[in-house]
């Protein structure tokens, strides 16, 4: 069986990030859980945020409110999974990208 959370090495914090649509209502959110080596929840948050976007717009929105919190944690060696192959090829794209999309990826990146 393949294990579904893998733990991050000793030491270090595993911050997990998703999005979710709601179609029917109009509706998106996204949640952070951080967890230590050991599994144990260290924070975690959701946000259920009005409007319809795309999918990779919703997942990018993540991005910079995963980075606050690790910014303003006292966490040292931190692990971001995110499972948006999108948002990570343009995290590390150096091509700007005129759309909200684009600003989205370039405030993660400030």
């Amino acid at each position: 069986m393949v294990p579904s959370w893998v733990s991050p090495r000793q030491n270090r914090v595993k911050v997990n990030v998703d999005t979710t649509l709601f179609e029917m209502s109009h509706n998106f959110g996204f949640g952070l859980v951080a967890r230590d080596s050991n599994g144990i929840l260290l924070q975690g948050r959701t946000v259920l945020a009005l409007g319809q976007v795309k999918p990779a717009l919703a997942e990018a929105m993540e991005v910079p409110e995963a980075l606050s919190r690790i910014k303003s944690s006292p966490w040292h060696h931190v692990v971001l999974e995110i499972d948006s192959l999108v948002v990570v090829q343009a995290l590390q794209s150096s091509v700007e990208m005129i759309s909200l999309f684009g600003l989205v990826i370039k405030e993660c990146k400030e």
